[in-house]
């Protein structure tokens, strides 16, 4: 499955789930370093990304559009 705009959904949903979802045909791509964001993220550790590129891949990025 993709997203609206073809980018992965990465991060936290509600309370304390969280996602890594919508990486379409480039699963095998994302799929490790996704993956090893979301296991930081857990433990503490720091991220493999910038913080700019992980928001642009959180699933906020729609809860904003849909309030315009």
């Amino acid at each position: 499955c993709t997203s609206p705009d073809r980018l992965p959904i990465v991060g936290q949903l509600a309370g304390r789930l969280l996602c890594c979802v919508a990486m379409g045909s480039r699963g095998f791509s994302w799929a490790h370093l996704l993956a090893e964001c979301l296991a930081s993220r857990l433990v503490g550790a720091p991220m493999p990304l910038e913080r700019s590129s992980l928001e642009g891949l959180s699933a906020a990025r729609f809860e904003t559009d849909r309030k315009r």
